[in-house]
């Protein structure tokens, strides 16, 4: 979840591999329900993982790859196996693309 109240949701089928990611209106929607499993990956309720292609984040099989893992850091942004954040292009709007980007200290890229 976003400071501004949005939250992270699969745009689409939450268990078909391909689909994206935006902000949304937080709701109990299984395409807003995620984990970080042990090994690092961030996963949807359906099994699949978040991975990167370039810096747009997607669903995808989960795999080892390291497009593929996130780990929280100390100002509780989402950092990927690439050193990248993942961040809402516009916070306050639901429907926003997210995607990866260099990591700074704007409110965009906080996930708690």
């Amino acid at each position: 979840k976003l400071p501004s109240g949005k939250c992270l949701q699969t745009q689409g089928d939450p268990a078909k591999a391909g689909a994206g990611v935006a902000t949304a209106d937080c709701n109990e929607s299984a395409g807003q329900k995620w984990r970080l499993d042990d090994k690092g990956r961030l996963v949807n309720q359906a099994g699949k993982c978040l991975g990167l292609s370039g810096a747009n984040p997607a669903l995808q099989e989960c795999s080892e790859a390291a497009t593929q893992k996130w780990k929280p850091d100390d100002k509780s942004r989402l950092v990927s196996g690439g050193g990248k954040c993942l961040a809402a292009v516009d916070p306050t709007k639901a429907g926003a693309p997210v995607q990866a980007m260099d990591c700074n200290t704007t409110p965009n890229q906080v996930w708690k």
